[in-house]
C-alpha cells in the first residue's frame, strides 16, 4: 500500500505569526480544529522503506518533512527527492536567471547532502511561477506550473532547455519516476485545498500534479492509496 502525504506549509503560520501568538488560546484551538490540525496524529516513523518527496522548489523538501526524512535515513530507508521547479524566483537569489537556477540547485545539493546524504536527487528544472500569482517570470516567457495546469499554456520548457512537457507529459514523467523508485510513501504539498487560500501557487499546483501521477502509479502497481493530512 502507498501513503500520499500532503506536506502543508501554512500561510497563516508564516505571515501572521505575531497575531497568532496574541490570539486567546481557546480561539486558537477552535480555529485549528476547523482547519483539522488541532490534534495531529504523531508517529515515530511512517511505515515504508522507500520514500519519494516531490518538492515544488529547493528547500520545500526539508521545510516540509526534513526531520521525517532524517528518521528514514537513520532507519536505512531509500529516499528520492524530486525538485519540480528551480525556485529561481526566490527573493534571496541574485544574478541572472541562469545564475539563480544554478545557485538554487547548488544550495539544494548542499542542504540535502548535509541532512540526508544518501538521498537520490532529481531536478526537473521547470520555471518558478513566482509569488503571489504563480504566472511565471519574463526570463522564461511567463511559463509556470499553474499556467500549464489551468491550460493557459500548452507546454512548459525546462530552464535549461532539456525537456518540454505538456500537462499529460509532466504527469507521466512524475509517474515514471515513481515507477523507478517504487516508493510506498510519497510526500508532496497540499493537494486538498484550492487556489486563493494564500499558499504559494507552485506549492498547490505541484500537489495537484503529484496527486494525478500517484493515481496512475497506484493503477499501474495495482496498489491502494491512503490519504493522510
Amino acid at each position: 500500500a502507498q501513503t500520499l502525504i500532503p506536506q502543508r506549509l501554512r500561510w497563516l503560520s508564516r505571515h501572521t505569526g505575531i497575531a497568532s501568538k496574541l490570539m486567546p488560546t481557546a480561539v486558537h484551538r477552535q480555529l485549528n480544529s476547523l482547519r483539522g490540525i488541532d490534534q495531529p496524529a504523531l508517529v515515530a516513523l511512517p511505515p515504508g522503506r522507500r520514500v519519494a518527496v516531490l518538492a515544488p522548489h529547493p528547500d520545500d523538501e526539508l521545510l516540509g518533512c526534513g526531520a521525517t526524512l532524517v528518521k528514514h535515513l537513520q532507519a536505512g530507508h531509500q529516499v528520492l527527492v524530486v525538485f519540480v521547479s528551480s525556485g529561481e524566483a526566490s527573493a534571496a537569489a541574485s544574478g541572472t536567471a541562469a545564475e539563480r537556477v544554478s545557485l538554487r540547485e547548488h544550495e539544494a545539493r548542499n542542504a540535502v547532502s548535509a541532512a540526508i546524504p544518501t538521498a537520490v536527487l532529481e531536478f526537473l528544472r521547470l520555471p518558478d511561477g513566482g509569488y503571489p500569482n504563480g504566472d511565471g517570470t519574463a526570463a522564461y516567457g511567463f511559463q509556470s506550473l499553474y499556467e500549464l495546469w489551468t491550460g493557459t499554456i500548452g507546454t512548459i520548457t525546462a530552464d535549461d532547455g532539456s525537456a518540454t512537457y505538456t500537462k499529460a507529459d509532466l504527469t507521466s514523467t512524475l509517474t515514471s519516476l515513481m515507477n523507478l523508485a517504487q516508493p510506498t510513501i510519497i510526500s508532496t504539498q497540499d493537494y486538498l485545498e484550492s487556489y486563493g487560500d494564500g499558499d504559494h501557487v507552485d506549492h498547490m499546483t505541484t500537489g495537484y500534479f503529484v496527486r494525478q501521477a500517484q493515481i496512475a502509479y497506484a493503477q499501474i502497481g495495482s496498489a491502494s492509496c491512503r490519504e493522510t493530512v
